[in-house]
């Protein structure tokens, strides 16, 4: 499973991208969190999540913070 969150400019190209640590897809609940800043040029922002696994894939209570 990743987590990447990707900075984008506003003609929605990316000026960026961050990603979080892999993780197992053979796993308990897990918290994650993922600190970036943000490029000048940037002005969306897009958290992508993605499984490449045959199961599913589960996310709860997915939250985006500006510091």
């Amino acid at each position: 499973v990743e987590v990447p969150l990707e900075f984008c400019s506003a003609d929605y190209l990316s000026v960026g991208r961050v990603s979080g640590p892999p993780l197992d897809g053979d796993s308990d609940w897990k918290k994650l969190t993922i600190e970036a800043t943000a490029p000048y040029d940037s002005r969306w922002l897009r958290l992508i999540l993605h499984s490449a696994a045959e199961s599913a894939a589960w996310f709860d209570d997915v939250e985006i913070v500006r510091l």
